[in-house]
């Protein structure tokens, strides 16, 4: 296209810039990046939950190198490195795996309170949830999510019930649930040794551990068979939740 813009440009009688052209974006296959064979527009990748600040870093090294090896750049250091110099002739791959990992990277050092701004924006969470518990939630699963909706995934499960009375059908639960009961009832603020001592009661006094310990209790307060350790669990749906939440399951 770029004989018609200067065709244009002279029909108007402007004065000519000088045009630059980035090399292509290329599929892993290296044939050319079409909308024909998945999303292109940023707007798709921020709706599927990438960050915007990932975007750019991702994008700017697409066609463009830095002088060293570095990956990860502010807005600012990326105005300050470009140089046209250092702009690749050859097609630049678009590697989603390496995208994920980049914004893996960013969502990990974002702050809870602007991660949960992003997901309330994408309507992947409501406004009415428990603000402060949610953050706990946030801050136990940014570390391993590479989009926000994984991180809304992981987070989501410590703050819905629903019906998990079939699966635990298969488990022995009333003792169990009780001494968790009456165990958690006994304390204000929750540590890890407070669980494990739990954890240690169930095994002395009942004989009961493992999955067939592990299992109900994360059915009976997340829903979820497998997952966070049990005082993750509890200590960001909290001691007096969590209760009601066994003690509904009885």
């Amino acid at each position: 296209s770029l004989p018609i813009h200067i065709t244009l440009y002279n029909a108007f009688k402007w004065k000519l810039p000088f045009f630059y052209h980035l090399p292509l974006l290329l599929n892993k296959d290296k044939s050319k990046l079409s909308k024909r064979q998945g999303d292109v527009a940023v707007e798709d990748f921020l709706l599927k939950g990438y960050m915007k600040n990932a975007l750019i870093n991702f994008v700017a090294l697409l066609g463009w190198h830095p002088s060293d090896n570095k990956e990860i750049f502010s807005l600012e250091e990326l105005i300050k490195e470009f140089s046209l110099k250092r702009v690749n002739k050859s097609g630049a791959i678009f590697d989603i795996k390496k995208l994920n990992w980049m914004n893996s990277h960013y969502i990990k050092n974002c702050q809870e309170k602007e991660l949960y701004n992003y997901l309330l924006k994408l309507s992947l969470i409501s406004e009415d949830i428990d603000v402060n518990k949610y953050y706990k939630a946030i801050d136990y699963a940014k570390n391993s999510s590479e989009t926000l909706h994984e991180l809304s995934d992981k987070t989501i499960i410590f703050f819905k019930e629903d019906n998990c009375n079939e699966l635990l059908k298969k488990y022995e639960i009333n003792l169990l649930f009780n001494l968790w009961i009456e165990n958690l009832s006994s304390i204000d603020v929750i540590t890890l040794d407070h669980i494990n001592n739990i954890i240690a009661l169930s095994k002395e006094q009942l004989n009961i551990a493992g999955k067939n310990l592990f299992i109900p209790l994360r059915l009976a307060i997340i829903d979820q068979e497998h997952g966070p350790d049990l005082f993750t669990i509890i200590n960001i749906v909290g001691i007096e939740e969590s209760i009601n939440r066994i003690k509904s399951k009885l």
